[in-house]
């Protein structure tokens, strides 16, 4: 099994910002669509590859909002500022703040809507980053949000929940007109 190249070749993610590690000029983040056309085409490490992405308009709650419970999670690419830092290390929700520098762009994986701990409370998108839970606030996510896509995975089409929201032929058919191309098939379970 080979990892996917990376788009950040001198990058190390156990170095430093003094070195090539987090912080550092080598740290150029990633481009999501990028990643994801190239995991259409060769799978990911395990071989897996998503049947279709498409983008979500972060700027629309409700584009998000359905997004979300359509397809379970969005993938997030955000904008992290150094006051983020502080607040997850605090275990605080992430909120925008205007004097703060940036820190640099990140991906995530955003999951749900109003956070289940108590002290996420106050942000209403959840999301996993450095292996914990932790969430936006509405503020956040109006001004640091810049990317947000839906991936489209085998298992959504085998999903009995996925297929109460969503009818297959259709999905196939808005697929092909967007595209061109022939949506690929799979077999519900």
């Amino acid at each position: 099994m080979q990892p996917l190249p990376t788009q950040n070749p001198d990058f190390d993610p156990h170095g430093s910002a003094e070195t090539n590690g987090p912080g550092s000029s080598a740290d150029n983040g990633m481009d999501i669509q990028t990643l994801l056309e190239r995991l259409v085409l060769e799978g990911g490490p395990d071989g897996a590859k998503p049947l279709a992405f498409a983008r979500a308009d972060p700027t629309s709650p409700d584009e998000v909002k359905a997004a979300l419970a359509i397809f379970g999670y969005v993938w997030t690419g955000v904008v992290v500022q150094k006051a983020n830092e502080a607040e997850f290390a605090a275990e605080e929700p992430w909120d925008y703040h205007r004097n703060s520098p940036d820190a640099g762009g990140h991906s995530v994986i955003t999951g749900g809507l109003r956070a289940t701990r108590p002290w996420s409370a106050g942000g209403d998108e959840r999301f996993i980053t450095w292996a914990e839970e932790t969430s936006f606030t509405d503020a956040y996510w109006g001004r640091n949000t810049d990317e947000a896509w839906v991936v489209v995975w085998r298992e959504h089409l085998q999903h009995p929940a996925f297929l109460e929201g969503v009818d297959p032929e259709t999905l196939a058919a808005d697929y092909t007109a967007l595209t061109g191309r022939r949506f690929p098939s799979v077999t519900p379970a």
